[in-house]
C-alpha cells in the first residue's frame, strides 16, 4: 500500500527564507524520501512487488525536489551556518539516514528487476511449450516491450504497439492478416559483400500483403 506522502515544495522558503527556513524545508523534503525508502522496504519484505513500483512516481519527484532543495542551500553559501546548529544537526543525522536508505533501495531494486526477468523467462517459456503462437497488441505509455517482442517472437507469433487513445480496429485488423499469413524463420539479408555493421533482424517475419501497411513488421 502506498503511504499518503506529500511531494510539494515551498519555492519561497527555499529562494527568499531565513537560514532556518530552508533547512526546515530541507529536512521536510529529506522525511519524505526517508518514508519512501522505508514503505519500499516493507513492500520488498513483504514480496509486494506492485506497492514497490507504485511508490516510484513519488520517489522521483521527491528525489528531484530534494535536489533543489540542496542547490537552492549551496546558493546561500556561508549564509546557511547561521541557522539554528539543532537543525544542523538533524540535517546530518537524516542525511547518514537517507544514504543508507538509499544503498538499500538500490539493492531492492536490482532484486526485484532479477525477479521479474526471471518470472519474463519462464513465462515465455512456458508460452513457447504450449504450442499456442502468441500475438499481442500492446497499449499504453509503456507497455513491456523487449517482453512482448520476445513472447511474440518465440512463438511464432507478433507484436506490435498502440499509443492511448489510437484506434485498436486497424491493429486487429493487421493481426487477423497475419494470423493467416504464411511465418519465415531464418530471415537473413544478401548485401553481395560482408557488411560492417547491420541491425539485429527479427527471428521471423510474415509475408507482407497489400492489405498490411507493414506496421509493426
Amino acid at each position: 500500500m502506498t503511504p499518503d506522502i506529500s511531494t510539494d515544495i515551498s519555492p519561497s522558503r527555499l529562494l527568499n527564507g531565513s537560514p532556518d527556513d530552508m533547512l526546515t524545508e530541507i529536512l521536510t523534503l529529506m522525511m519524505v524520501l526517508k518514508k519512501i525508502y522505508e514503505a519500499e522496504h516493507q513492500a520488498m519484505l513483504a514480496r509486494r512487488l506492485k506497492d514497490f513500483v507504485a511508490l516510484q512516481p513519488a520517489k522521483d519527484v521527491a528525489t528531484r525536489n530534494f535536489e533543489i532543495g540542496l542547490k537552492a542551500v549551496k546558493a546561500k553559501g556561508d549564509a546557511i551556518r547561521d541557522a539554528s546548529p539543532i537543525l544542523r544537526e538533524k540535517l546530518v543525522t537524516l542525511q547518514l539516514d537517507l544514504d543508507g536508505l538509499a544503498e538499500q533501495s538500490m539493492r531492492w531494486s536490482l532484486r526485484m528487476v532479477e525477479s521479474v526477468r526471471r518470472m519474463q523467462s519462464r513465462l515465455i517459456d512456458a508460452a513457447r511449450a504450449s504450442g499456442h503462437r502468441v500475438f499481442v497488441i500492446g497499449v499504453g505509455t509503456s507497455p513491456a516491450e523487449s517482453v512482448l517482442r520476445s513472447l511474440a517472437e518465440a512463438t511464432g507469433g507478433a507484436c506490435e504497439f498502440a499509443t492511448p487513445g489510437e484506434a485498436l480496429e486497424a491493429a486487429a485488423q493487421r493481426m487477423l492478416l497475419r494470423i493467416r499469413q504464411p511465418l519465415r524463420w531464418g530471415l537473413r539479408i544478401d548485401w553481395g559483400a560482408e557488411p560492417l555493421w547491420q541491425s539485429t533482424l527479427p527471428s521471423n517475419a510474415f509475408a507482407i500483403s497489400n492489405a498490411d501497411d507493414k506496421r509493426g513488421e
